[in-house]
């Protein structure tokens, strides 16, 4: 057939003999450029995706007979397939000529995007094709216009980058080359002048300063100088050090890293897994995190996400708890779950080629580490290795590593300063410089580093720090003070919001602080550096400081309340941190955080102004003294109650009275007193008055006094009386009074009806994502089945209950469920199974302690 050219890159264009031929339908340009670059297509794919109609296969047919009257012998036709006969394309030779980097003549050939201004009533498939082939030869074409601009002269090349700059003004690289060739033209204020175009342009659409690249290149511009990037000094006399991770690892134990501060525990921990070629996951502590649960942990999940971690959406759901970013947690709160979501999130560095580790556990925040530890999979199947500086430890960490230590599950390396020898091989110095510089520095590692950047001698590093700091301008200056004092919370939007800099200042200031060595990606270079400055800063400075950074925290979107609180209670207006206080408890105790929580609560009450702190503690008595009890912290929960009296002996509170003795009655039912308890019970139920919820509860703590006795039809009486006076299922004892029926109704041989009530208990606790609840379920089922002979069953429900009872954190449902367990495997005969949970239980406080011991008589 004659020549014909099909033009599709800019407007479409159909050319025959070199003259454009006039088609009726756009959508003939729609049908010729699929089948230019698909191939041979089948009729009905065609119909569908151009017309998505019933009436598509006509609508083609229609089509295809007017092109082939405009130009005979355009299609290539076969049974049921349609394609097109030889055509010059512009695609095709565009990327003929990208491929052979003939660069001139694919800038010729392009003369806009695919199919420019063509607009058709297709599918949305066909929509889709559209845009990826669009995208596809645009990113073809800037390949184009970089090649031409590397290759040609500095005006020739201004235009090309230019030209890809009103493509797409946020376009970094292209910026940057612009910069250099005007730079190339002594033209340094043009290069600057669009430097900061750039910048206002980042600012109002995004919101962000340019990359640290294009800063970087101004900076070159506007000083003539291009400062040498610091890089890390060698890293020198830690083999031994190396030899004793890798044996220890090897051999199935954990390390714990220890030793002064800027010794070189972290950077021990990374040459080795660089070494090994493994990639680390690290909780990384902060000073600041253990004001706020699980801001560790938080930290290094958001990390985990950034680096391409896509959980699934179960998991999502669950890690908005603590990731709020990620969308809305589930209204229930449900501890197995967010457990397991963390779970899933780990689960990558069980390989091998995975190494997991806590640095400078010091700052770690306890519900953080108490979930990390917990996951088995990570800590005993993979050791993993911890550093920490000594005298700085929470209890809690500290006893965990005393009883890993004892187990024999890890060994403890201590990092001893650097001698001569190591310096002069990692400063290229001689030893008589190498001896006096070991003896000056201490042979700190980060202390040697600094002085490696030309520093003169001073004193210590607080001096050094300080004549950094001075050299730096005054927003950087303020930038370093800032992130000192705000410590975990520290982040650019809370700089930007405390100092009211714009994102390019901020980003210059980091930069500068970068360039002195006090900064690394963006925060403080060490901790030793935020020790520095604070020491430096006046105590009305530091005052002033945390307001600002309080202040700042207020107005940013979802930031932690426990840190917000922190900073204004450091800022000395404690008043202003008991509402944050207060917010912090319940979102501790949302997440499980169940000391946090009670810490929280307790620093509510004491910032609070004199005149409000006895109602701040009335409207956190009931979640403080649940706390108590569930951690059976019995004399805690006492001396709340005494206090709670005093409060009630006010005319204004008379109402408390009631809850008052009903929370000494519950105390007692906990310690097991029941005679005390049901007496109280009693005495409530008999003076009449109760509101619903407390008779509902007194009833219940009655019922399980007499069932203690074997009274269970009198239990079961009393039950039903409480569901009856408090019917809904958000009554805090719904389940428990649920678990008390059946407990009774199995004694009673009613298996059925203990498990229709069991059912209706273990359904509760899952809505409230209440775990001890759940645990003590299984417990009950677990009774069940042995009651009905199922001993197999109830041998898989016991272990089922100690696992969920485990991780609840609840002491007390622990107990029961122990107990439970021992006396199952008792009756039947397995000694060595009933030794190993009394010793288990005879660890814990509470009424069952006696019980656990004299089986271990």
């Amino acid at each position: 057939m004659p020549k014909v050219e099909l033009r599709l890159l800019g407007p479409p264009e159909l050319l025959h003999r070199g003259r454009r031929v006039r088609l009726r339908s756009l959508k003939s340009y729609a049908l010729l450029a699929y089948l230019a670059l698909e191939g041979p297509t089948p009729r009905e794919r065609l119909a569908a995706l151009l017309w998505d109609t019933p009436s598509g296969r006509g609508n083609l047919r229609v089509e295809v007979h007017r092109l082939a009257q405009a130009l005979p012998g355009v299609f290539a036709r076969r049974r049921g397939v349609l394609g097109l006969a030889e055509l010059d394309l512009d695609v095709a030779a565009f990327e003929a000529a990208v491929r052979s980097a003939d660069w001139p003549r694919a800038q010729a050939l392009y003369r806009g995007p695919f199919l420019e201004g063509l607009e058709v009533d297709a599918s949305p498939e066909f929509a889709d094709w559209t845009r990826y082939q669009r995208t596809r030869l645009q990113e073809a074409r800037r390949t184009v216009l970089v090649e031409l601009a590397r290759r040609a002269a500095p005006q020739e090349a201004v235009a090309h980058w230019l030209r890809l700059l009103a493509e797409d003004p946020l376009d970094a690289a292209a910026c940057r080359g612009a910069m250099t060739a005007y730079l190339r033209l002594g033209e340094a204020e043009k290069a600057l002048r669009l430097y900061r175009e750039q910048a206002e342009l980042l600012e109002r659409e995004l919101g962000l300063p340019p990359e640290p690249e294009t800063r970087a290149l101004a900076r070159f511009i506007s000083s003539g100088e291009r400062p040498a990037p610091a890089g890390a000094p060698p890293f020198v006399g830690r083999e031994p050090e190396l030899g004793r991770l890798e044996q220890a690892l090897a051999a199935g134990q954990a390390v714990f890293v220890t030793g002064e501060p800027g010794i070189g525990k972290t950077r021990l921990l990374l040459e080795f897994a660089r070494a090994k070629g493994v990639e680390p996951f690290l909780l990384r502590g902060r000073p600041g995190d253990a004001a706020v649960p699980y801001a560790t942990l938080a930290r290094a999940l958001r990390e985990y996400l950034e680096a391409g971690f896509d959980p699934e959406p179960w998991a999502r759901r669950e890690l908005a708890r603590l990731l709020p970013e990620l969308g809305e947690a589930p209204p229930e709160p449900n501890p197995a779950r967010l457990l397991a979501a963390v779970a899933q999130a780990l689960e990558p560095f069980k390989t091998p080629d995975r190494l997991w580790g806590i640095d400078d556990l010091q700052y770690v925040d306890p519900a953080s580490l108490g979930l990390v530890t917990g996951l088995a999979h990570l800590v005993d199947d993979r050791p993993g290795i911890v550093t920490y500086r000594r005298g700085r430890l929470d209890p809690a960490a500290a006893a965990w590593i005393e009883d890993r230590l004892a187990a024999g599950r890890a060994i403890e390396l201590t990092l001893e300063p650097l001698g001569p020898e190591a310096v002069a091989r990692m400063l290229d110095v001689d030893g008589e410089r190498a001896r006096a510089l070991a003896r000056y520095t201490g042979g700190n590692p980060f202390f040697l580093s600094r002085l490696r950047h030309g520093d003169p001698q001073t004193a210590d590093l607080q001096q050094l720090v300080a004549r950094r700091l001075r050299q730096a301008s005054a927003p950087a200056q303020k930038l370093c003070e800032l992130a000192a004092v705000a410590g975990a919370a520290y982040a650019p939007a809370l700089a930007a919001a405390a100092l009211g800099l714009r994102p390019l200042a901020l980003a210059e200031a980091s930069d500068e602080l970068e360039q002195l060595g006090l900064f690394r990606k963006g925060q403080p270079a060490h901790d030793l550096v935020v020790e520095s400055v604070l020491a430096e800063l006046s105590e009305a400075t530091r005052r002033h400081l945390h307001l600002s950074v309080a202040e700042a925290l207020e107005r940013l979107p979802k930031a932690p309340p426990a840190a917000v609180a922190l900073h204004f209670e450091r800022a000395g207006h404690p008043e202003r941190a008991t509402r944050h206080h207060l917010a912090a408890a319940r979102a501790a105790e949302r997440v499980f955080a169940y000391r946090e929580a009670l810490a929280q609560y307790r620093l509510a009450v004491d910032s609070a102004p004199p005149e409000a702190a006895p109602d701040v503690e009335v409207e956190t008595m009931e979640a403080r003294y649940r706390i108590l009890l569930a951690l059976l912290d019995w004399d805690g929960a006492e001396q709340l109650l005494r206090r709670a009296e005093e409060l009630a002996r006010a005319p204004e509170r008379e109402a408390l009275r009631p809850a008052v003795r009903l929370g000494w009655a519950g105390l007692h039912f906990n310690r097991w007193e029941l005679d005390r308890a049901e007496a109280i019970a009693d005495e409530l139920l008999e003076g009449g008055g109760l509101e619903p919820r407390l008779r509902a509860e007194a009833l219940y703590i009655r019922a399980v006094a007499v069932q203690a006795r074997g009274e269970h039809r009198r239990a079961l009486e009393d039950v039903r009386t409480a569901l009856e006076a408090h019917p809904g299922t958000a009554w805090a004892y719904h389940g428990w009074a649920h678990n008390t029926a059946a407990i009774s109704l199995t004694a009673l041989g009613e298996l059925e009806r203990a498990e229709e009530h069991n059912r209706a208990a273990l359904a509760h606790f899952q809505r409230w994502g209440d775990l001890a609840g759940e645990a003590n379920a299984h417990r009950v089922f677990a009774e069940i089945a042995a009651a009905g002979g199922r001993y197999d069953e109830a041998d898989r429900l016991h272990e089922r209950a100690l696992e969920q009872a485990r991780r609840s954190g609840h002491r007390e449902v622990l107990g029961y469920v122990l107990a439970s367990a021992l006396l199952h495997h008792e009756r039947l005969g397995r000694t060595e199974r009933v030794r190993a949970l009394a010793r288990e239980g005879a660890e814990l406080q509470g009424p069952y302690r006696e019980f656990f011991r004299r089986r271990l008589a």
